[in-house]
């Protein structure tokens, strides 16, 4: 069988997995120590949770209730390294004894967290990161004829990465590492991945045969089923679906109901029902009125002589409008006169982010106006604060971004790690760089670019 040298990939660099020891004695506890000495590593206690059941699933599929794992440096948290020592698990399942020698030709290099009920490989932080650390090694063993690859979660492919010397294989299960190593010619026989789930359906048939609980019992424990998956989807259709029905069913019942009612009742239900008409009219039109008015914004600044003077003297407002695009810009604003700055749009935005020019990443906080609320007769607005820099820099640009639909923290991350490599690369990013980010992430969004700079 063909052999292999393990590594884990973190964002200080690539640490080898050097052996794996399989341990006899059932009272011994699992360990990860550090070049063979004494001294373990800061993952060791995680390590022993990862090999033993009920939580564990080393020991159910490779049969052995310790072991010792040797790692060439210190790993000091997290649980991304999971993936590459099931690897290596699985590469020394012919073997108690496995010694990685280093002189093997074929490279492994992996990070992700393992779902140890389901078997699936959960996404893992600071994968660009990890790749950017990588690269000089890669790059050094493909000029030496090393066979290299690079198994990360396929959840992490969402994130704009940074180019790396070799393509990322991405992996959803551990089935696919199986896979991988029988076609490859690195395992011999498939390990049994069901022995973990068996056991795990033990247990369940032992609930299912227990006594039932009792039906005050019963909603609370429904309820806890739901997951977090559930509600997502639940939220999806709520979007997917858009508007609420608003017509309400009235069948013959209701008809010959209402028929029976004395005149002067029928009489206030025609008023009523009048109302409601008159009430839909009004916002149906209204919202036509400002139809036009959507794909606009409005930058308004209050301005003073002196910025100093502001909470002493009437700032007058001056009102830049553009229309919104992919990428739209507004001329420069002098710093020196600027009390306050805000964007206002004609349509809500599921969230809005201030870009500045250092790659920090500001949410903005929008506060509505609506219709009857509008002196001016604009119609439903959101105004955006903007927060001013302070006042010793003599220019700086900074980006909006409006985006139409929902962005998480993952979204916030990917963004964020893309720019600081982008930094790392040239002095500054710009709006063609957040246009590609946008496109990687297939998320779209509305981009304003402004400058402000004091003479």
């Amino acid at each position: 069988m063909k052999r292999a040298q393990v590594y884990i990939a973190t964002t200080k660099g690539l640490v080898q997995v050097q052996s794996i020891h399989a341990l006899s004695d059932p009272d011994l506890h699992s360990v990860v120590s550090i070049n063979n000495t004494s001294t373990l590593a800061k993952i060791s206690a995680d390590y022993q949770s990862f090999v033993q059941k009920p939580q564990g699933l080393i020991h159910e599929l490779f049969g052995c209730h310790a072991y010792r794992v040797n790692i060439a440096s210190q790993i000091d948290q997290g649980n991304s390294w999971q993936l590459a020592i099931f690897l290596a698990h699985a590469l020394a399942v012919s073997s108690k004894n496995m010694l990685f020698t280093g002189v093997e030709n074929t490279i492994f290099i992996a990070t992700g967290r393992i779902d140890t009920v389901n078997h699936k490989v959960l996404s893992v932080e600071g994968l660009p990161q990890k790749c950017i650390a990588a690269n000089a090694q890669i790059s050094a063993w493909q000029a030496q004829g090393h066979a290299v690859h690079f198994f990360v979660p396929h959840g992490n492919l969402r994130q704009p990465l940074p180019d790396t010397s070799i393509n990322l294989t991405p992996v959803q299960s551990l089935t696919q590492i199986i896979d991988f190593l029988l076609n490859e010619s690195f395992l011999k026989d498939s390990i049994d991945l069901n022995k973990s789930v068996s056991n795990s359906s033990d247990v369940m048939n032992d609930v299912e045969s227990s006594p039932k609980p009792n039906k005050n019992l019963s909603a609370t424990v429904n309820l806890e089923r739901i997951d977090s998956g559930d509600i997502n989807h639940i939220e999806s259709i709520k979007t997917q679906t858009g508007k609420h029905d608003k017509t309400l069913p009235i069948d013959q019942d209701n008809i010959s109901f209402i028929q029976q009612l004395p005149k002067t009742i029928k009489t206030k239900v025609l008023l009523v029902v009048c109302s409601v008409v008159f009430v839909a009219i009004y916002f149906l039109f209204g919202e036509s009125r400002t139809q036009h008015k959507i794909d606009q914004f409005s930058l308004v600044s209050h301005v003073s002589e002196n910025r100093q003077l502001c909470s002493l003297t009437a700032n007058k407002p001056i009102i830049y409008t553009g229309q919104l695009g992919q990428t739209s810009s507004i001329n420069a604003l002098n710093l020196q006169h600027l009390c306050s700055l805000s964007l206002k749009t004609y349509t809500d935005f599921a969230q809005v982010w201030l870009v500045s020019e250092s790659s920090a990443i500001v949410p903005l906080f929008g506060q509505v106006s609506l219709p009857e609320d509008n002196k001016n007769n604009e119609g439903y607005s959101v105004t955006w604060g903007i927060p001013l820099p302070s006042e010793n820099i003599i220019r700086q640009y900074y980006h909006i971004l409006l985006f139409p639909n929902k962005v998480d923290a993952a979204d916030k991350q990917s963004l964020q790690y893309y720019l600081l490599f982008i930094q790392s690369q040239q002095s500054q990013h710009s709006t063609q760089d957040i246009v590609s980010w946008s496109h990687t992430q297939n998320t779209p969004v509305f981009i304003i670019k402004n400058e402000l700079y004091q003479p």
